[in-house]
């Protein structure tokens, strides 16, 4: 993995950090792009990731292969974006807890309840067996205000919670510690991420499943494997989406 800085981009309102970063991609071999605002700033499952003009983290990173590219390298960079969003926050809020959860969301503590504050989307793109460019797109609510009503009691920022921030510093606290992690083999960011999840022999709720199951591992690739409290059968989980758990 090459990790030598990325070419940093400002731009205004886009659609999407990440659709700049694939174009960029076409000239620089590593590209960071932040920005004002997306109109159509995406998370997984289609759905969508929208703030406040000029409040919050928007911000893609993408980089170039050279070559092939070992798949449990190209799993973790869920695990890098999430872990340098972790990092960043707890550098700039230290009165706060915040938390990893499975697998791409960034959750803070709020009173008693935990609420979302940052999410992260990776794009790898292939041309046959071999992965061309892979993109981290980052969001993280800072300075944002108000929430739509349905994301009242699940979401939040850093100036709900009291903490009044200046957002460049942010920015760049985010993009450092992306770069580090960049640069961390890809068997510590695992090990790093599967820590601060602290999913390992949790119950979990399977999606479709009356049955009661634990987890007892993550796999190299990113994946769950929950055991069957009853039978001991194993089930291999392939997202976030398909589990409930208390984190």
């Amino acid at each position: 993995m090459n990790t030598d800085n990325p070419e940093y981009f400002h731009v205004t309102t886009v659609e999407s950090t990440n659709d700049i970063v694939r174009d960029k991609l076409r000239i620089y071999p590593r590209v960071f792009v932040c920005a004002d605002s997306q109109t159509g700033g995406k998370g997984r499952k289609g759905k969508k990731w929208i703030g406040e003009h000029g409040q919050n983290i928007y911000c893609s990173y993408g980089t170039v292969h050279d070559g092939k590219v070992d798949y449990r390298d190209l799993a973790s960079y869920m695990a890098r974006g999430a872990l340098a969003t972790v990092q960043m926050l707890r550098e700039i809020a230290t009165p706060l807890t915040f938390k990893v959860k499975y697998p791409n969301d960034v959750m803070v503590l709020d009173t008693n309840r935990w609420k979302k504050i940052g999410g992260i989307l990776v794009e790898h793109e292939f041309r046959g067996a071999e992965c061309r460019f892979s993109i981290i797109g980052i969001g993280v609510n800072i300075n944002q205000s108000q929430f739509p009503e349905e994301l009242q009691e699940t979401a939040t920022s850093l100036i709900r919670l009291g903490v009044i921030t200046s957002l460049p510093q942010c920015i760049r606290t985010l993009h450092d510690n992306l770069i580090s992690q960049m640069r961390t083999h890809w068997q510590h960011v695992h090990r790093q991420w599967v820590q601060e999840m602290e999913i390992i022999n949790k119950p979990v709720n399977i999606v479709g499943s009356e049955e009661q199951w634990l987890v007892k591992s993550v796999l190299d690739d990113g994946r769950l494997v929950a055991q069957n409290i009853v039978t001991q059968t194993e089930r291999v989980i392939t997202d976030g989406d398909t589990i409930r758990y208390n984190y």
